[in-house]
């Protein structure tokens, strides 16, 4: 590791014990540590109650905005467990990918995380979301089960995942330029 890289903050991936997500950003917080935990509110259904919750929308990950010194610091956050790495090398999130995230959390509705598979290249049209809080994002329409019908899949390249956001087809344009990474 060159003197150079040891001072540049990079967006990191790390892994939480299960259901300590919101726990483990308030940790990080406090110990002076940018993170993000992508949330949305669902409705939960009770014997006697509705009530609104967030809930994580990876599970068990969340983003830390650190140097590669500052990363020690991370695991004195009670709940995490380790940092993601992909192939032996620790994924990091580009600053566009976190973009792409916050945009999701802006959006109304439900979003979906589920793995990348094989099969999902090259199939569904390119699109690019013309209007609403997903302005700019750019994905692939598919209809199928696991995803639902009328939504797009946003790649998050580095967590080797797409979210799953429904939209109206007077919210997209075909795009005929390749999907930013």
């Amino acid at each position: 590791m060159d003197f150079l890289n040891i001072h540049k903050k990079n967006w990191y991936v790390i892994i939480t014990k299960p259901g300590w997500e919101k726990k483990v950003g308030k940790n990080l917080t406090s110990l002076g540590i940018e993170n993000l935990i992508p949330l949305q509110k669902q409705i939960r259904q009770w014997s006697d109650r509705k009530k609104i919750v967030e809930v994580p929308v990876f599970m068990t990950y969340a983003f830390v905005w650190c140097t590669p010194v500052e990363r020690l610091n991370v695991f004195k956050a009670e709940g995490v467990r380790r940092f993601l790495s992909i192939g032996g090398t620790l994924s990091k999130v580009t600053d566009t990918e976190i973009v792409r995230i916050k945009k999701l959390l802006s959006y109304e509705r439900n979003i979906v995380v589920e793995e990348l598979s094989a099969s999902d290249f090259g199939e569904g049209r390119e699109v690019e979301i013309v209007q609403g809080s997903l302005q700019g994002l750019r994905g692939k329409v598919f209809e199928e089960p696991k995803c639902g019908k009328n939504k797009i899949k946003i790649l998050i390249e580095s967590l080797n995942c797409f979210a799953c956001a429904e939209v109206t087809t007077d919210m997209l344009i075909y795009c005929s330029q390749k999907m930013p990474v």
